[in-house]
């Protein structure tokens, strides 16, 4: 059996120590990154991508987000992010930026997207859905859209502001 012996002098000993200081303060700062977003800094508007596998986690979802929808989809449809983004999904997608959950990562990704059907939306309407994007059981981005032919799309969150002024 081999053995080794280092013996450390006192500045070579603080050196080491200040190494793995710094390597710890990098370690955590690695984890803290990855808990966002796609690693950006989260803003006030940003949605935490969540375990949403089954549905009685989609449903926790949803109400985090203060919506109320009808107990099952009103459709689920299996999807895929389209490798190249053309013009309407760079205008989607730009909806999944300004809330945190930008689908550039996921092209040409199967998901599935989880449709529910709204029956709290402050506009009044009827026909609104409420989209889920799900992959590898995260949510990855969605949007809530009214079905009519004068409709409207948002992101995920609640609306606190006065929608009849927006509406259209």
């Amino acid at each position: 059996m081999v053995m080794y012996s280092f013996r450390f002098n006192r500045k070579l000993r603080r050196s080491t120590l200040l190494l793995l200081m710094l390597l710890a303060v990098m370690a955590a700062g690695r984890v803290v990154l990855s808990l966002m977003p796609d690693g950006s800094m989260e803003t006030s508007a940003s949605i935490k991508r969540q375990s949403a596998k089954t549905e009685q986690e989609r449903q926790q979802l949803i109400a985090s987000l203060g919506w109320q929808v009808r107990p099952q989809p009103a459709e689920v449809l299996e999807i895929v992010i389209p490798k190249k983004f053309d013009e309407t999904y760079l205008k989607y997608n730009e909806i999944q930026k300004q809330q945190g959950t930008d689908l550039s990562r996921w092209r040409g990704k199967r998901c599935i997207r989880y449709s529910y059907n709204l029956l709290n939306h402050p506009s009044g309407e009827e026909h609104v859905r409420l989209n889920l994007i799900v992959c590898g059981g995260k949510m990855i981005g969605g949007d809530v859209c009214s079905l009519g032919l004068d409709g409207f799309m948002s992101g995920l969150r609640f609306p606190t502001e006065d929608l009849t002024a927006n509406a259209g």
